[in-house]
This record gives C-alpha cells, structure tokens and sequence, in this order.
C-alpha cells in the first residue's frame, strides 16, 4: 500500500508546483528528482512516474522528462561533489603571482586591473570578429592559390 502512495504523492507534489507557476517543466522535475528517484527504487517504472506527473498538471513530453531527469541528477551530482571536495573556498591570486609565481624575475610588474570598459570594448571586438564569415575568407584565399 506504500508503494501505491508515492505515486499518489508525486502527483500531489506535481499538482502543487504546477499552482506555482513555473517557468518550465523541468524546474518541477529538478524539484521532484529525489521523490522520482525513491518511486524508481520501489520498483515504479518511470513510465508510470510520468503519467502521475502529468496527470498532476505537469504537461511534459516523454523526452523533456528524461532530459530533464538527468539534467537534475546531474547537477545535484556537481553540487554535491564541488561541497564534498572544499572545506574552505580558494585563496585569490593576484596577477603578481600569475605573472611572477616564484619571484624570480623581480623586473615583471604587476599588470594593472582592467577596467570595465575595456573589458566590454574586448568582448565587443572578439563578437566581431566571430560573426566575420570565415567561409568566403575560405573561398577567396581557394580561388587565387588555383589562379
């Protein structure tokens, strides 16, 4: 019988985040992957976990469902081993230390910090030159090597 109610209390779940309003589906399963996964384990197909969630509201694809299942296990799999893996967060380097990690060059200065501006004016350029059409650069530089 408590096998039955977690079926039962995926869709309750279901029904409650579809009231929220969320921007999309798979924010509801990222939100439900642990009970999902527990349905799983009691031997509940997913197929079976999939028609509750819908009939819960949650209108999801069979393939939007299993992207985003594994999207949501994967990322709780990423948060839980980046706080497993550091107890205390980095020490910040310094360009000096980049630049001269071991102080054996005492001329190299430090580089100063780039300004906001500069860094905008760089990303800008760098969007340029991406969105250049580098197939007819291609077809161009082709048709004189054959001249």
């Amino acid at each position: 019988m408590a096998n039955q109610n977690i079926l039962d209390l995926v869709q309750q779940r279901a029904e409650s985040l579809v009231a929220e309003n969320l921007r999309s589906s798979s924010i509801a399963i990222s939100r439900l992957r642990e009970l999902i996964a527990e349905a799983n384990r009691l031997g509940h197909s997913h197929s079976a976990i999939h028609a509750r969630l819908q009939a819960g509201g949650l209108r999801t694809s069979w393939n939007n469902y299993r992207v985003s299942l594994v999207r949501a296990r994967k990322t709780a799999t990423g948060i839980a081993d980046r706080g497993a893996g550091t107890a205390a967060p980095p020490k910040p380097v310094s360009t000096a230390e980049v630049i001269n990690p071991v102080g054996q060059n005492a001329f190299v200065a430090a580089a100063p910090p780039l300004s906001p501006t500069r860094v905008l004016d760089a990303l800008a350029g760098a969007k340029q030159v991406a969105s250049r059409d580098y197939a007819q650069v291609a077809r161009d530089l082709h048709r004189k090597t054959r001249k």
